[in-house]
């Protein structure tokens, strides 16, 4: 058995373990069929939350997913009895006029890409419902 708690000292995100009142909402999926349930959920709040997942999981030799939103259908974004790195909160998008580039990070929906690079008349192909991503 893994102790999370070193990992909740490392990190300024959140993580949810079997028992937890959050667990249950954290390890769902979108895909329904999909019915996974991971050690813990770490809810990073920071690129570096990502990092010290990544090393964790490492260290301990942890199976690991890393999940942008929930929304995939093949259940990619969870794994059973390992270490799911959710990046839900890291949703910035920015816009560089001048180059016409757009950088979006890992938990972004469809939405904030839109509303990012509307103002500029700039899209980009990536569908078309703007809550894709699914989790809020």
């Amino acid at each position: 058995m893994v102790d999370f708690g070193k990992l909740r000292t490392r990190v300024d995100g959140t993580i949810a373990v079997p028992g937890d009142a959050s667990y249950a909402d954290a390890r769902r999926v979108w895909n329904g069929m999909i019915d996974r349930h991971p050690a813990a959920v770490l809810c990073a709040a920071s690129p570096a939350d990502v990092a010290e997942g990544l090393r964790f999981a490492q260290e301990h030799s942890l199976p690991l997913a890393v999940r942008g939103g929930g929304h995939g259908v093949s259940g990619n974004g969870t794994v059973e009895s390992g270490l799911v790195i959710d990046l839900g909160s890291l949703n910035e998008v920015s816009v560089d006029r001048r180059s016409a580039v757009v950088r979006v990070a890992g938990g972004a929906k469809l939405g904030d890409v839109d509303r990012a690079t509307a103002p500029y008349r700039l899209a980009v192909p990536l569908g078309v419902i703007s809550g894709t991503g699914w989790r809020d």
